[in-house]
């Protein structure tokens, strides 16, 4: 997998499809759980907002996961049916945690 000098994931769509099937595995460990969320610019600004919540709720920063397009810069949405398949993270999109 490849990083920028933030920490984002450089990911396409056809690379997360194609890992679902293949190697599901890998694409939890290697691209959803890995890397700064899209949704920040820096790591920096994640690390202290993820240090931020967890002080705010009473548990580890471990313990927060953020996914989907907050993650990964486009939605992996399941329901076909959904618009939102494959669309890019942006000012109206919600962070999914």
């Amino acid at each position: 997998m490849e990083f920028d000098v933030h920490g984002h994931i450089l990911v396409r769509p056809n690379e997360v499809q194609a890992l679902a099937f293949a190697q599901p595995d890998g694409l939890i460990n290697n691209i959803l759980i890995s890397g700064t969320p899209h949704a920040f610019p820096t790591y920096e600004q994640y690390a202290r907002f993820l240090g931020h919540l967890a002080d705010g709720l009473g548990i580890h920063p471990g313990n927060l996961l953020f996914r989907g397009s907050t993650k990964i810069g486009f939605s992996i949405s399941p329901n076909r049916k959904s618009r939102k398949l494959w669309r890019r993270f942006g000012p109206e999109s919600d962070l999914d945690l």
